[in-house]
């Protein structure tokens, strides 16, 4: 018999054969017509659809009775057949639109026991039509195979056209498409004309990244990455069937204007230039400096004649862009600068640069010291001589041109066997397979993805070309490799492989350009001021040394905006998803095994929320285990440098000496940060950009003895020999090295002449309290965190335990009934956490976590009364701190009052550090961005970098005070480690824990309190005040706006009082870092 489909067309029902056991009879009585029957118009009328159904279930009602004849002659015992299941798809219900009665749901099912005899003429009959319909449905499939190839052969013969000639909306605009004259003399006539319409962005900056939408960040991506990709065709035609729709027109920035502009300009292509140049006319957009830095650029490398640039000069004249400022302000690299500066001087021969201003020196009255010419100065030098820094150079450059580095796994080694060695081969063998079908597989993709451009539509296909094919299926596979067996979350994955593609991308972007060679250059020179065997005339700091050698700076490339990270990130995945299979059976790898994916998905559950992983398959995991190869591969900037970092010299520039780098980390998404750090001036940074150099160039040496114990238990499975009594301490392997270091100096002949490499740590005392007790000169709170001499330490979390044990004695006497079970439960370990952290904004509800937490570990603790004692104790802490720390309290209110009213008015809150450093809080109610593609999964990601989000209230509030202490904090680190750098020593730090050589404790701690004496003798909340008002209180603009802004003034000025408090005690307390 046969399957009868049914599916909607044109005009409601359609249907269609597919052979499925004897259709010939049917056929050939013409009851169904064929599958090749003629079409049914679309405009049938209803009812000849009614009719068409009717007949259709006619037919169903014939096979039944068919069917029928079939048993009724098995019954007979004139022939059996078998006869196949028919199944009959459900027409819609009622209701569903379509009307009518019901088909039958069900025909009769296969006989089944039924015992082949020899067959009727009627049942060869059969045999012979199901023959004859099997080969006209292969051939009708062979035909439409043909077809479709055909038309993809044609597709790719004839390319959609991309669009050059733009299709302006201003008629005024538009006579220039069609010139009398060249395109040389239009130009000038295309300047002067005005916009199409009056823009809002005239006399206004041009739109930071934070400022776009998500659209509009990933079009100015796009257009970026075609110049950098050679794709400047494919940017063109997108920006001219955006700007020719008036909605999408809206998404287009100058900016993007402009970068296609200056890629035509790099090619000397004058007409494309006055094309775009239209376009952003058309748009009501005027000409900025960049767009006559690209315009001059143009006419620099046709040997424009003098005339036409004057009179482009002329017109930048009138628009008030002065001239020296293409140099200065526009980021154009050297050779574009000199293309340029040829067009000027054809004009104006004697124009020349503007002189490089004399190297700015920081003014800061805290770092006057460290950048004073005269005084005593010993900068340390590292231990090594020159040629051997010089080889860890060369070394550390081929890590990074590699992006990854491989090292021998640390783990026993597999013994040679049979087994070892199958396992390592499949291996390989996959490895292969997967490498071709990644090939494959984003071969595809960018050919789809070129196409979605040339229909004008955003895609990733230039981001997919910036790196060569093979290194994107190696950089997949490393991933593949090194995926735990439990999985990894999928946006996990995506962020990490975008991540990977850029840093590789900008590597590759320098050695391409020769900036790799001009780097050995220079940093060869620079090591003499670090080296160990060279002098340099006039010692000075790293930075100031590389500075002085000339070097040129790096032209620095734009991080991707996180639309284009997740999605670029997210499409590797699913690239690397689809292509690596494997068989389900490895021992036969050759045979009729089926492939199934090495990488399966599934749903997990994180805390309350729902993610998606991938999980490598068993198979290949265990497949792993066995090869047991003996070497790991990690990316670049995930290991150690071999040589000292490049000098920080801008946020930007410093660290790798090739990978990128930022200078301070930030909330994802967020990109006001580092806009603002772009945008201060450079000497406001150079003391966070000098303690950072000396920080990173404190050199490392690996513990060997303590090394080898380490692996002796890795490989031991965790069963270390011996009396093991170290392990019992609350840093087992720092007290481990710290004894050996101390016998191998009593052991040693001369204890006094032995060289220790051992770091020696001296902590704070609950550091963010001592800022605290610091700026409100707090006297009580002072003694209590060891800022006040004292001949014993000062315990400040045993002093809150005590004073929280009288209120617990106070409350039991009046028969409070947690009180009295908390007798004798109430430690120095239950309060400790939540007392150090509630100066970094722990809250109420996390400090009752922390001491349920602790509560949870006393055995004879009874556990039916944790929680209630935990809402007790919690309260009784903060209780204990108000009153040991008044002044502590009033400053933590005042920051949180001010935070609350200037997010309260719409802002978040800014503030700059005693060094100069701009620090802004990126906390806006977040906007949950979902990447609906298709694919695996939709990734949902959270974007902080949208500032039309309103500030996220609670988060400005409550992050504002420990965020400024953390401010203070840091600033005391480097104060400290640019004068202990200016004294020779060697000094690092991790927050308030300061590290050197044991030699030089008594050094360090005396440049520790002198600088936390000089920095807590600035005005700073006073400062913090004065800057807070002229930031958030201008002029209110609306009336009812008046008594908001004037309640922020009041509580900005109202700066709290400060106690009594002699700073200069600091100086003399033995255990203020101890």
């Amino acid at each position: 018999m046969s399957v009868l489909c049914w599916g909607r067309g044109a005009a409601g029902l359609r249907r269609a054969l597919q052979p499925c056991g004897c259709p010939g009879l049917l056929a050939k009585e013409g009851i169904l017509g064929g599958v090749c029957g003629p079409r049914r118009s679309s405009s049938a009328s209803p009812q000849e659809q009614d009719q068409d159904r009717r007949k259709d279930w006619g037919h169903v009602e014939l096979l039944e009775v068919l069917q029928a004849r079939v048993r009724q002659l098995q019954a007979e015992s004139v022939s059996e057949v078998v006869v196949n299941r028919v199944d009959v798809a459900r027409l819609p219900e009622r209701g569903s639109g379509d009307g009518g009665p019901q088909p039958p749901r069900k025909v009769q099912r296969e006989a089944k026991g039924a015992s082949p005899v020899p067959r009727s003429g009627w049942a060869q009959r059969l045999e012979k039509d199901k023959r004859i319909r099997r080969m006209h449905m292969q051939q009708l499939e062979v035909n439409l195979q043909m077809r479709v190839q055909s038309q993809s052969k044609e597709l790719k013969v004839r390319p959609k056209h991309l669009q050059v000639e733009p299709r302006l909306l201003s008629k005024q605009l538009a006579v220039f498409l069609a010139p009398e004259s060249s395109w040389e003399e239009q130009l000038p006539r295309v300047l002067q004309e005005a916009p199409r319409k009056l823009s809002l962005d005239v006399g206004r900056a041009p739109p930071t990244q934070a400022q776009l939408s998500g659209q509009q960040q990933k079009l100015l991506a796009f257009f970026k990455c075609c110049l950098l990709t050679d794709h400047l065709p494919l940017a063109h035609h997108l920006l001219v069937t955006h700007h020719r729709q008036q909605q999408k027109q809206k998404w287009l920035t100058l900016d993007m204007y402009n970068t296609v502009m200056l890629g035509w300009a790099r090619q000397g292509a004058f007409r494309e230039l006055v094309y775009v140049l239209l376009m952003v006319k058309d748009a009501g957009l005027t000409p900025d400096l960049l767009s006559y830095a690209a315009i001059l650029q143009c006419m620099g490398r046709r040997g424009q004649d003098a005339g036409t640039i004057e009179r482009c000069l002329e017109q930048m004249s009138q628009e008030g862009l002065k001239l020296q400022a293409l140099f200065t302000a526009v980021p154009l690299s050297e050779e574009e600068q000199a293309t340029v500066l040829t067009a000027v001087h054809k004009v104006k021969p004697t124009f020349s640069l503007p002189p490089q201003p004399p190297p700015a020196v920081n003014t800061s009255m805290l770092l006057r010291d460290v950048y004073a010419k005269d005084g005593p100065v010993s900068y340390p030098k590292l231990h090594l001589p020159l040629k051997t820094l010089q080889s860890l150079f060369e070394k550390q450059l081929c890590v990074e041109l590699a992006s990854k580095v491989c090292v021998v796994s640390v783990e026993k080694p597999a013994l040679p066997s049979k087994e070892v060695t199958h396992a390592r081969k499949t291996l390989q063998t996959l490895r292969d397979h997967w490498e071709k079908a990644l090939c494959r597989v984003l071969q595809e993709t960018k050919n789809h993805l070129e196409g979605e451009v040339r229909k004008g539509r955003f895609s990733l296909y230039p981001f997919l070309c910036l790196l060569d094919e093979r290194e994107v299926v190696q950089m997949l596979l490393q991933v593949l490799q090194a995926l735990p067996a439990q999985g990894e979350s999928f946006t996990t994955l995506a962020r990490e492989l975008s991540a990977r593609t850029f840093s590789r991308h900008v590597v590759q972007r320098q050695r391409l350009s020769g900036q790799v060679q001009a780097l050995e250059t220079y940093y060869r020179k620079y090591l003499h001021v670090l080296a160990s065997d060279t002098k340099v005339p006039n010692p000075c700091l790293p930075r100031q040394y590389w500075e002085a050698l000339g070097a040129p700076e790096v032209l620095r490339e734009q991080p991707w905006p996180l639309p284009v990270q997740m999605e670029l990130g997210k499409q590797l995945v699913e690239m690397l998803v689809q292509a690596t299979q494997m068989p389900s059976s490895l021992d036969n790898q050759h045979g009729s095994s089926r492939l199934v994916p090495v990488l399966y998905h599934v749903y997990s559950f994180r805390s309350v929320q729902q993610i998606g992983v991938l999980k490598p398959h068993p198979a290949y995991v265990q497949l792993l285990e066995t090869a047991a190869e003996p070497t790991l591969t990690f990316e670049a900037v995930d290991v150690p440098m071999l040589c000292p970092p490049l000098p920080w010299t801008s946020p930007h520039t410093g660290a790798f000496l090739l990978s990128p780098t930022k200078l301070m980390r930030t909330v994802e998404g967020a990109t006001q940060h580092q806009e603002l750090l772009e945008t201060c001036p450079p000497t406001a940074l150079h003391g966070a950009l000098d303690a950072l150099t000396q920080l990173g160039n404190c050199a490392w040496r690996v513990n060997g003895r303590v090394l080898d114990l380490v692996l002796q238990l890795f490989q031991a499975k965790g069963c270390p020999k011996g009396r093991k009594w170290w392990m019992g301490a609350e840093e087992p392997w720092q007290t481990l090295a710290c004894c050996m270091e101390v016998a191998n100096a009593v052991r040693c002949s001369d204890p006094a002449a032995y060289v220790s490499h051992l770091p020696v740590h001296q902590d704070g005392s609950c550091n963010g309290l001592q800022h605290y007790a610091a700026l409100g000169r707090d006297s009580v709170g002072a003694a209590s965190v060891n800022l006040e001499p004292s001949d014993v330490p000062q315990d400040v979390y045993s002093g809150v335990a005590a004073q929280v044990e009288v209120f617990r004695r106070q409350d039991a006497q009046r028969g409070t009934r947690v009180a009295q079970m908390l007798e004798g439960f109430i430690t120095r370990k239950v309060v400790k956490q939540t007392v150090m952290t509630v100066v970094y904004g722990v809250t109420r509800y996390g400090g009752r976590l922390q001491i349920e937490k602790r509560l949870r570990e006393l055995t004879d603790f009874p556990q039916e009364f944790v929680w209630e004692a935990s809402h007790y104790l919690v309260r009784q802490v903060f209780k204990s701190l108000q009153e040991m720390f008044s002044g502590t309290r009033a400053i933590q209110h005042w920051l949180t009052e001010s935070a609350r009213l200037i997010s309260h008015m719409g802002s978040v809150v800014e503030w700059v550090t005693p060094l100069g450093i701009p620090i802004i809080q990126p906390y806006r109610l977040e906007l949950k961005v979902k990447q609906v593609r298709g694919g695996i999964q939709t990734i949902t990601y959270t974007h902080n970098g949208d500032i039309s989000q309103k500030p996220n209230t609670r988060k400005q509030k409550n992050g504002f005070p420990p965020n400024f202490i953390h401010s203070l904090d840091s600033s005391h680190m480097m104060l400290t480690a640019l004068h202990c750098y200016r004294k020779g020593l060697t000094f690092v730090s991790v927050h308030d824990c300061y590290w050197t050589h044991a030699a030089d404790v008594a050094v360090m701690n005396q440049v520790c309190r002198e600088q936390f004496v000089r920095l807590h003798s600035e005005p700073i909340l006073e400062d913090l005040s004065r800057f807070l008002v002229s930031r958030f209180c201008p002029k209110p603009r609306k009336i009812s706006q008046s008594w908001e802004a004037r309640q922020l003034k009041e509580t900005l000025q109202a700066v709290p009082k400060p106690g009594a408090f002699d700073l200069e005690r600091v100086k003399h307390s033995t255990y203020f870092f101890s």
